[in-house]
Formats: C-alpha cells, structure tokens, sequence
C-alpha cells in the first residue's frame, strides 16, 4: 500500500541498492514508490515484498512524474546515462559513490548539473561514521594542531573485486571513501600525489591488488592511503580499516579490531574512546546508510544544501586519475 510522504525510486538492486530501498521502505514520510532492476526474478521478489512498482528500463521509470528522488545504486561504470537523465527530468538525486568511474565522466555530469535547483548528494558513508565525524570535529578545533601525518588502512576480502570485475577497481571503488574523506576534512584536494601498486591475484581481471599512494596537502600535511582488496574470502571481518593521524598538538588512532577510537591529546592524559562500530538499525540496514539516506531525505524536504556537492565528487575522481596516472608513469603528479 502506498503511503504518502516524499515519492523514492531506486536504481539497481544490487546489495547496495537492495539497503537502500530497504531502509526507504522503513521511514516515515517516505514511499518507496518504484525500484529498478534488469533481474528479472529479482526485481519481482523485490516488489511482491514490498508492494512497490518495478521497472527493467530507468528510461521508463523516469517517466513517472510522480516520483520526487532517485537513488542510483547502479554499477560504477553505468552511472553516466541515468545521472544525466535524471537531471534532465528534475528529480533529486543521491548516487553512490563514485560518482562515476572515470573523472572525465565525472565532469561531465558536473557540467550539466551546474545550476540544478534540486539536491544532488554522493554517497560517502564515511561522513556519516561517528568516528569520522569526530576526528573532523576535533580537526576544526584545533585540537591536532598541524597535522604531520596521516596514515590510512582500507582492505577487504577477494570476493568483492571478483563481483565487481569489469566495471571498477581499487582506486575509483574503494581509495575513493577515504580520498572524499581528507579532502572534507583538511578542506582541499591534495597539491602532489605518488603511488605504487601491485597485480597478482587480479592480474588476470586486469584488476589491481594493492594500492600504497602519498597525498601530499596545501597546508604539509602528508597522508599515506594503504589499501588492498584480495584479502582471504574467510577473512573475519569484512572490512579491516583504520587510520593515525599525527599532530603537533594531539593524536588520533582508530581500528577495525577494537571498534573503536581513540585521542590522545596535549592538555589530557586518559585516551578518549570513540564509538565507532556500524551496528544495523534492523537486520538489514547498518545505521551509517540509515543515517546517510535520512539525511538526503531531510535535505530534500527541506531545501537545505547537503553539502555533499558534485564538485567534490569530481575533485575525488581526479585525486584517483592522479593515482592512476603515477603508478602508470612512475613518477610524482602535481594537481593545479
């Protein structure tokens, strides 16, 4: 039965999409009015459980003058063409990231979306981690004084490249949440960047394992992004991250072993621990996307700006083609 309240569709109901339209599905003030996905089977179980509309053609679901927001949960590489068609058809948007998967695509989306009225938002969960948020607090406060140093571990087990062979890879999928999250938080793209990598058990995918990139900020701060997605499938936990952050004043340090956070800071002495965990609102949302996707919905029904720009999507695209390019070139690459 519908509800009334602001009218969602989703794109892709792949396991990202599926989330979404899940926690859609859950809030007041929201109806999940239509869901989209080339999946036969899928998309039909989808809406017998949830008693929404099903589309196999975004075309044809964009028709619908009705539905307000679009959530576009489709492949890296296919975000293009709905992105642009969404726009065309004044609908607000929230597109996970990356925006695209190429920063000459990115542009282009930005180019059409310059003086858009309605609210356009990228999806970077890590704006929305308490942890995250924390150290990006304390940062405005001064609390690390000048940042020496940033050290950043994002790694993950093989199954995902081998689902996502063909249309993404390391740098654009996942160095991507962590390059949006410095560049948000020291409030500049990096200035130089120097990477390295290695190919081995996605070599053959033309997939990369490892990726060690230098980003070097406007202000000196250095930050080392350290990431590899070809972890053994029985790894524990499906995400093994964390960070330190250096500064002249204070010091921050998060891992994925203790779910934790901690400062340490020059004028206290106890650690400061810092929830950091995702735990799920229900069995199938953790609450970083819930959190995430309220705010969209918030901004939309209230005009505010999400400040989630697509600008900063593509300043993070072109962080990642300076990656690529280093390790293609060997050599340091300089951002204007």
């Amino acid at each position: 039965m519908q509800r009334e309240g602001l009218n969602v569709a989703v794109m892709g109901l792949g396991r990202m999409g599926w989330i979404h339209a899940t926690a859609y599905a859950k809030m007041p003030l929201v109806n999940l009015k239509a869901v989209c996905d080339v999946d036969e089977e899928r998309l039909t179980r989808f809406c017998k459980e949830f008693g929404t509309e099903g589309y196999a053609s975004f075309h044809d679901m964009l028709e619908d003058d009705s539905i307000d927001a679009v959530n576009i949960c489709l492949p890296d590489n296919m975000h293009l063409e709905p992105v642009l068609k969404s726009l065309e058809k004044g609908k607000h948007i929230l597109c996970e990231k990356p925006l695209a998967n190429t920063y000459a695509e990115a542009k282009e989306i930005y180019e059409h979306q310059k003086g858009n009225d309605k609210v356009f938002m990228v999806g970077y969960t890590l704006r929305f981690s308490p942890a995250h948020q924390s150290v990006k607090y304390r940062y405005d406060n001064g609390d690390f004084g000048d940042i020496v140093m940033i050290w950043n571990k994002r790694s993950s087990p093989i199954v995902g490249p081998l689902h996502y062979a063909g249309y993404s890879d390391l740098a654009d999928h996942v160095m991507i949440h962590d390059i949006d999250f410095y560049n948000w938080m020291l409030g500049s793209k990096p200035s130089k960047v120097f990477a390295k990598s290695r190919s081995v058990l996605l070599k053959d995918k033309n997939m990369t394992d490892v990726i060690y990139a230098i980003l070097e900020y406007p202000c000196g701060t250095m930050v080392c992004l350290d990431s590899c997605w070809v972890l053994p499938e029985l790894t524990p936990q499906a995400l093994d991250d964390g960070f330190e952050i250096i500064g002249t004043k204070g010091s921050a340090y998060l891992s994925c072993s203790d779910f934790g956070s901690t400062f340490i800071l020059d004028d206290r002495q106890a650690p400061k621990p810092v929830f950091r965990g995702v735990p799920f609102v229900s069995e199938q949302i953790p609450d970083i996307y819930y959190e995430e996707l309220t705010f969209f919905v918030n901004c939309v029904l209230t005009g505010q700006p999400s400040g989630m720009s697509c600008e900063d999507a593509v300043v993070g695209l072109e962080v990642v083609e300076a990656i690529n390019r280093s390790i293609a070139e060997g050599k340091e690459i300089e951002l204007l």
